[in-house]
């Protein structure tokens, strides 16, 4: 929801690239590697190949100011996350000791 949308079609080596393209091209994928199972899950946040521009719209270049977007949605929805795990944990925790 916090990607910038452009106002315009453009096209780069002949992939068309539409207004959203970037939003539309993002992609979260499980990271087996840094998860333990039943412990620990994480996940990836990243573009697409084809939407590779990303990281200059989040860090900005020498001639374009930054516009981030994903360190202010993982900041927005932090707290609502860890009360989500606290909350879990305490579940079952009580479903655990019967009260």
């Amino acid at each position: 929801m916090r990607v910038p949308v452009g106002e315009q079609a453009w096209e780069r080596d002949g992939h068309k690239h539409y207004p959203g393209f970037l939003r539309d091209n993002l992609l979260i994928a499980y990271d087996r590697e840094n998860s333990v199972q039943a412990r620990l899950a994480t996940y990836l946040v990243t573009w697409s190949k084809d939407a590779f521009y990303g990281r200059f719209v989040e860090h900005g270049t020498s001639q374009a100011e930054a516009r981030p977007f994903l360190r202010p949605a993982y900041d927005a929805v932090a707290s609502i996350a860890a009360a989500a795990v606290r909350n879990t944990i305490e579940d079952r925790l009580r479903e655990a000791t019967g009260g």
